[in-house]
This record gives structure tokens, C-alpha cells and sequence, in this order.
């Protein structure tokens, strides 16, 4: 299988794939185990097995970036907090995704503020997920095609490794793009927000 074969099969599952649907959550709290073996099954696409552990789970609560069992078991908001927290791994650094995950933490334990209907708002915004996977799917297609018709232009030769090294690098520029967009905006608005926080604890 050429690699332009390969790369369109795989966004195809890709795309579908590495979102979990919200019917497929469990209604039944589970234990830190089995939510691992849960998560871990669902995002099988990602290639590492096991993606979660119950060792994971654990240190996730102890840094507050997610909520505390009860009972020794998570629900399904919990339970769809882990699969965020693994996204985030992928471009944060974990003290960065417990700023981020701390407001949500702080709402799912309060007895004050209104509930963020979690499950609700997951389910809506599921669609969306899957669609920002696609639309980043089909650019690196479309990037790869514009490659391809460049080099041809260049060189009649078909040089597969130049291809695949163009590729990688116009996704690499992707990345760097969106990686340092997103570490901007946490570090202007949860950093400022920190301080703030702290200044008025002070007065």
C-alpha cells in the first residue's frame, strides 16, 4: 500500500474513531480498573495498550485534575473528564492540564455553584470534536496532493521519501501552529487569572 493510500484509510478510522461517542458511556459508576479498561479499549486507535491505568487515574486526582471517587468508583462525567485529560497530554504539560482541568474539578465538588451538566454539554459538542478531526484530516490530504503536484513539477522522478518528508513537515508546521496558539492562551488567561486570584487573597 503506497503511503497516500495508507494515510486517507487511516484518517478515515482516525476521525471517527479517537472521539468516544457519549452512548457508549457506561451509566454505572466503575472502579479505577475498569474505567481504565474502558477508556483504554474505546481509544485503542491511539496504539498504546493500555492507554490508561488505574496508577494513572490515581495521580490524576491527586493533582486535582480530576474528581475524587466516591465510593471508589467514577462516574460517567469523571469518566469522560479522563478521555480529556489523555487529549490534552498530547500537547500540555500536566501542570498546565491541572490549571485547565481545575475549574471543572471545582464544579463537580462544589456544593455553592450550579452544576455544569458535564454529560450534556459533551454529547453537543461531540459532533464539533469529530468534525475539527476531520477538517484537520482533510487539510494534511490536501497538503499532501498539493505536495505531490509541486515535486512533479520539479522532478518527473516519484520519490516517495521526499514526498513522505514534506508531508511530515507541513504537518509538523500544523502542529507548532496550533501547540503555540494554545500555550498563548493558557499562559495569558489561566496564568493572569492565577494571579489575580492569589492578589485578592492577599487583600
Amino acid at each position: 500500500m503506497r503511503y497516500e493510500e495508507y494515510i486517507k484509510n487511516f484518517a478515515d478510522v482516525f476521525t471517527e474513531t479517537a472521539v468516544i461517542d457519549p452512548e457508549d458511556f457506561p451509566t454505572m459508576p466503575l472502579y479505577a480498573d475498569q474505567a481504565a479498561t474502558f477508556i483504554s479499549e474505546r481509544l485503542k486507535i491511539y496504539g498504546k495498550d493500555p492507554l490508561l491505568t488505574g496508577t494513572m487515574i490515581s495521580n490524576y486526582v491527586k493533582h486535582d485534575m480530576l474528581p475524587s471517587p466516591r465510593g471508589r468508583k467514577y462516574d460517567r462525567d469523571q469518566l469522560i473528564m479522563m478521555e480529556l485529560i489523555l487529549c490534552l497530554k498530547m500537547t500540555f504539560r500536566m501542570t498546565d492540564i491541572e490549571a485547565i482541568m481545575r475549574p471543572l474539578v471545582d464544579n463537580f465538588d462544589s456544593k455553592l455553584d450550579d452544576k455544569i451538566d458535564f454529560f450534556g454539554l459533551y454529547k453537543n459538542l461531540v459532533p464539533d470534536f469529530k468534525a475539527q478531526r476531520r477538517q484537520v484530516a482533510d487539510g494534511i490530504i490536501e497538503d499532501m496532493e498539493s505536495i505531490k503536484e509541486r515535486l512533479r513539477e520539479l522532478d518527473p522522478d516519484d520519490d516517495d521519501a521526499m514526498e513522505i518528508f514534506l508531508v511530515l513537515m507541513s504537518i509538523a508546521m500544523k502542529v507548532d501552529t496550533a501547540m503555540y496558539m494554545g500555550k498563548r492562551l493558557l499562559r495569558t488567561y489561566y496564568e493572569t487569572r492565577a494571579k489575580n486570584t492569589k492578589n485578592a487573597k492577599r487583600k
